[in-house]
């Protein structure tokens, strides 16, 4: 499944979150390579004369790049690209360790996870993980990494300590998608072949519970409270609230195709990219209605992937090649910052 081809534009990327589209969803073929964990020094190219200091400062974001197999590295105060790291082969889900020292990334094309060294700027080595690897959540703690791995129909539980694969834990059908509660003790699985959230143990590592979630369930985000669980459900147009407890189900309609979701750390408010009209929908989570639709660009932009801090809204846009950023107060763009290739993951340094 991909977003909408534009006239005379090249074809934009099959979908991964990147926070998610399996490439398998849509019956085309991904050549995998084997994949050994090793050692390698990613290129990268800097620029400005304090480069250096940025890096060390922490406050960065981070682009997966999916057709450039790149990382675009952001400084989160001036909104300029400081760093571009080779980055693996089809860059996808992205996630920074709780520290800010290490930056984890799904290289789909090649059934591995790439582990970035924050202060260098360069990968340190790389995990054989699934099919297909598409998300990346960090365990709160960060000793964990949990890998949706897409193609496989499954999680690949890593450990930081040893950067080795200690579990992996079968799940529904293309899993697109993972978070994971505040205290990590449970990881939530959204599957969007099967329509459902896999809610895995962490402790004992095993799923507990099937919960559905509509029809095509593409990202999936947590409430600060841990009470419920907010599913981007794509093809329905719609964000669903669940209560994690009840499994009681609550939709919202929102514009265009939802792909990805994200709660503010308030817990007052979820946004959702909306694939199409180029737009992200505001969601007040208590009166479970659109508070606010936010135009990210033009209809084909393709706002994809979606991450929030208090200060900033983060959306990557393949169709434009650019990272938009939002003021969630006065909810406007104040930046647009161009990446590489067909951006797909966005993650945010502590």
């Amino acid at each position: 499944m991909f977003p909408a081809l534009r006239t005379g534009a090249r074809r934009a990327p099959g979908r991964g979150r990147g926070r998610r589209r399996p490439a398998l969803a849509v019956g085309a073929a991904v050549l995998l390579t084997s994949c050994t964990p090793a050692a390698s020094g990613g290129a990268v190219s800097e620029s400005g004369p304090h480069a250096a200091a940025d890096r060390a400062a922490g406050g960065r974001v981070y682009v997966t790049n999916h057709f450039d197999n790149t990382l675009s590295v952001i400084d989160a105060r001036s909104n300029k690209v400081v760093a571009t790291v080779d980055a693996g082969v089809a860059p996808e889900g992205i996630a920074v360790s709780p520290d800010g020292s290490r930056v984890y990334i799904a290289d789909n094309g090649a059934a591995r996870i790439s582990i970035l060294d924050a202060r260098t700027n360069k990968v340190t080595g790389t995990v054989p993980v699934g099919n297909n690897p598409t998300d990346v959540a960090v365990s709160p703690d960060g000793r964990f990494v949990y890998v949706a791995n897409g193609g496989s129909n499954s999680v690949s539980v890593l450990d930081t300590r040893t950067d080795q694969v200690t579990a992996t834990v079968p799940v529904g059908s293309s899993p697109a998608s993972v978070a994971l509660s505040r205290d990590g003790a449970t990881a939530y699985v959204a599957n969007l072949g099967s329509g459902n959230l896999s809610v895995i143990d962490t402790r004992t590592v095993r799923v507990t519970r099937n919960v559905p979630a509509g029809r095509t369930p593409a990202g999936v985000a947590l409430t600060p409270d841990g009470e419920s669980a907010y599913v981007a459900d794509e093809t329905a147009a719609k964000v669903l609230a669940i209560n994690i407890r009840t499994e009681e189900m609550t939709a919202v309609r929102v514009g265009g195709a939802p792909f990805d979701v994200a709660v503010a750390p308030d817990g007052r408010t979820a946004y959702t990219a909306d694939i199409g009209p180029g737009s992200i929908s505001v969601v007040d989570i208590g009166g479970h209605r659109v508070q606010a639709t936010v135009a990210v660009g033009t209809a084909g932009t393709d706002p994809f992937d979606i991450e929030v801090t208090d200060h900033a809204v983060y959306v990557t846009q393949p169709g434009a090649d650019a990272l938009a950023v939002i003021d969630p107060k006065t909810r406007k763009v104040v930046a647009r910052v161009p990446v590489g290739n067909s951006p797909y993951g966005v993650a945010v340094s502590p």
